[in-house]
């Protein structure tokens, strides 16, 4: 058995600044057909604490063949709820320095960016609409950020698939295979 374990944290912030100019939409004989405009606070500010704690093992279970299990624990200031993310997998050695062949599935989650956190700071847009004669054909609609619920993780089941096969003179040949299944992603409507 070979058992490692680590820890880490991370701290982060974003301070700027996002302004947006009006935009106006023309018909093809040139008459103003839409305006768009940006109100609302310019500056923006966000911040994430960060901490993650590992345990994997790693043993061989028979000649050639390894296994590996582990779970990683993160959690952080942004999205809510602590993250379990367990994985597995399994390798073979067919012929030592020859052929190999592994496999394995886990639970991942992306490390947050703070692009979400400020996602309710930024400008909201006001559009008018306007007629043919140039009149406003309506009052302004605004348009707001909002996030419906809390934020969470977005996560991913990998399954991965690979071989590796050892050529003459130090090259080597592999071809794998992932596939993901994603959920709760931050999604803009």
């Amino acid at each position: 058995h070979l058992l490692k374990a680590g820890a880490r944290t991370a701290y982060a912030t974003l301070d700027g600044r996002m302004s947006y100019r009006p935009a106006d939409y023309l018909r093809s004989d040139g008459t103003l057909a839409r305006r768009i405009e940006f109100v609302g606070a310019e500056e923006t500010s966000a911040s994430s604490g960060e901490v993650g704690a590992f345990v994997q093992d790693t043993w061989t279970i028979g000649s050639g063949l390894k296994a590996e299990v582990g779970v990683r624990w993160d959690a952080n200031t942004i999205v809510s709820g602590l993250a379990f993310l367990p994985r597995a997998s399994l390798t073979y050695d067919l012929r030592p320095n020859s052929t190999k062949i592994s496999g394995g599935a886990g639970v991942y989650v992306d490390k947050p960016v703070l692009q979400p956190a400020i996602f309710m700071q930024r400008q909201a847009r006001r559009e008018l609409v306007f007629d043919r004669t140039g009149a406003p054909a309506g009052p302004w609609r605004l348009f707001t950020h909002e996030v419906a619920g809390p934020l969470v993780n977005p996560r991913a089941t990998i399954l991965h698939l690979q071989m590796d096969q050892q050529l003459p003179a130090g090259w080597m040949v592999r071809a794998s295979y992932q596939e993901r299944f994603g959920r709760r992603e931050f999604v803009v409507r």
